[in-house]
This record gives structure tokens, sequence and C-alpha cells, in this order.
């Protein structure tokens, strides 16, 4: 329940880690990992609340609104550049995959 609500109250934030060259040493794009700060509970790791989502299978939900939120995030950089986000091994199996993350693309 909890972390439904804090999907629905946005309470989840993402952080964007840098990726360099490792030949150039320049910018090749950004990792965009996912954080919870709970009012109740602090910050829950990832380790702990990525088990609870995909055991309840709010994961999907979850993975959407990262790849949306990241894609929003970097469309308003001044220069395009490269967006990581990971992704559960459920939503990458499920069929409907290909089409979700074109349709946020085109968003």
């Amino acid at each position: 329940h909890e972390l439904r609500n804090a999907l629905h109250e946005e309470e989840f934030s993402l952080h964007c880690q840098p990726q360099f060259r490792t030949t150039t040493g320049e910018l090749a794009g950004y990792e965009v990992l996912l954080r919870w700060h709970s009012p109740s509970r602090g910050k829950v790791p990832p380790s702990i609340f990525i088990l609870v989502a995909e055991e309840t299978g709010l994961i999907r939900e979850i993975d959407e609104w990262v790849m949306r939120s990241a894609c929003a995030a970097a469309a308003k950089w001044p220069l395009p550049i490269k967006v990581a986000v990971n992704l559960s091994a459920r939503a990458i199996c499920h069929s409907g995959i290909a089409d979700t993350v074109r349709s946020i693309l085109l968003e």
C-alpha cells in the first residue's frame, strides 16, 4: 500500500549519474536511478522497494513512470544526450514493452 501511495504522491525521485567515455573522458550520457523518500520510513533503499514492487506487480507502473519522467527531463536539457534507465526483468519480458517504450519516446 505504501509503495502504491508513493507513486501517486510523488515520493519517488530520479537521480542522474553521469556516464563517461573511457577513451576520451567525454560525457556519454546519464544513468537514471530511482530513489524513494518515504515520509514515514525515510530513505528506502531500492534493494528493498524494488523487490516489493516486483512481488506486488507494481513494478511495471513504476518502470513506466521512470521511463516517462526520465525522457521528459532529458527533453528539457540544452543538448541531446543518452539516458539509460534500468528496467525490471518482468517489464522487459512483458509482451507490450516495445510499444510502451515507443509511446513514451514519442511523447
